[in-house]
């Protein structure tokens, strides 16, 4: 990466669908951003706490979810597949206060009109995708996020940490979120 960095300011990858970003204005800009959107949802479950479902955290596999946000007070688990139910314009928040671990295999499927531009995964720790987990949704981690072999992501990363992609790991970006948002 390191020649292609230095002449055009970015990275391509055959894992990534878009540019690769490791330092400079870019760089430093999205982690403003970053910095800024976990802000506003920490302002966001101040304000609007009767909106937010609380959650001890552990092993949310198995369940279904309708649009909201989810905070959860410890760690989260994934440990088979979710589901996320509704309209192509609800909005899908997990704060995850700990670290968030997906389980190899398991798949966050969407349901109805779900579009992936509308669900944040926000996490106090590091994010774990293990090998052949299929996410659906932006991370936003303060710590570091890997991502197995064969893992994919329709959304983006953004960590404050390191990411690191194992061989086979795709990344797209989703459509824009509704604009009756």
């Amino acid at each position: 990466f390191a020649p292609l960095v230095a002449m055009t300011g970015y990275a391509t990858s055959d894992k990534v669908v878009d540019k690769i970003y490791a330092g400079g204005d870019k760089v430093a800009a999205a982690l403003v951003d970053a910095v800024k959107a976990n802000e506003m949802i920490d302002v966001f479950f101040t304000v609007n706490v009767a909106d937010v479902v609380l959650n001890a955290g552990g092993a949310i596999g198995g369940l279904d979810f309708t649009k909201g946000v989810y905070k959860f007070t410890s760690f989260v688990a994934i440990t088979s597949d979710i589901t996320l139910k509704g309209s192509a314009t609800d909005v899908f928040i997990f704060s995850v206060s700990s670290y968030l671990s997906i389980a190899a295999g398991v798949r966050v499927k969407l349901d109805g009109q779900v579009n992936a531009a509308n669900i944040l995964w926000q996490v106090g720790g590091s994010t774990s995708l293990a090998a052949g987990v299929h996410l659906e949704g932006s991370l936003l981690s303060l710590g570091a996020i890997t991502l197995g072999a064969s893992a994919s992501l329709n959304g983006r990363a953004l960590s404050r940490g390191a990411i690191s992609l194992a061989a086979g790991t795709a990344v797209s970006q989703p459509g824009p979120p509704s604009s009756e948002l």
